[in-house]
């Protein structure tokens, strides 16, 4: 008998989102605050698949800004094939 062959996985969602925040605080002899934000949205029209990321973090000791840095990220890629992107 021949064996029925599964079904192909759902497509992925046309919009994806997510959204991360951290907070970390010391104190005793020197206090230290550490703040971090990030997000990531996916959207895929057509045969495009389009990506914005984003990251912040700041870091304080004794009330005074030790480090702080932004990064951001866009990348847009083209469906060749079902499991090829350009």
């Amino acid at each position: 008998a021949a064996s029925a062959q599964p079904a192909p996985p759902p497509p992925p969602p046309p919009y994806e989102g997510s959204a991360e925040f951290a907070f970390v605080s010391t104190s005793g002899n020197s206090s230290t605050q550490t703040i971090g934000l990030a997000g990531e949205f996916i959207a895929r029209p057509d045969v495009w698949t389009l990506r914005a990321k984003s990251i912040y973090v700041q870091n304080e000791a004794d009330d005074e800004l030790k480090a702080r840095s932004f990064a951001g990220l866009f990348r847009a890629s083209r469906a060749l094939r079902p499991r090829v992107e350009a």
